[in-house]
């Protein structure tokens, strides 16, 4: 007789503590449909930078050369230090060194 009173207290306390997360959604819910929530400054002040057209862009862009060669120049004064540039291939490297013997 113990075993069923234990079972039905509980399924009591089991059905009382998903009525309560069932009530704490259906308020959360209504909440948000009668008081949707304000807009932050961070939205309302948030301003997406223009598209630039640059001659780099697509698959088949154009790069200046002594664009590439000052780029270069700075990473090997500043950026050397630190990083590495292991993951590049030569064959990207070599056209760069072509150029800078001129």
């Amino acid at each position: 007789m113990t075993s069923i009173f234990q079972r039905s207290i509980k399924f009591l306390i089991g059905a009382g503590f998903v009525f309560v997360l069932l009530l704490a959604l259906v308020g959360s819910i209504t909440g948000l449909i009668n008081e949707p929530p304000q807009e932050t400054a961070e939205h309302a002040l948030h301003k997406h930078p223009k598209e630039l057209e640059l001659a780099s862009n697509g698959p088949l862009g154009k790069f200046e050369l002594g664009q590439l060669q000052r780029g270069f120049k700075v990473y090997k004064e500043v950026c050397a230090a630190c990083h590495s540039l292991n993951l590049v291939a030569f064959r990207n490297l070599k056209t760069w060194a072509i150029a800078t013997r001129r």
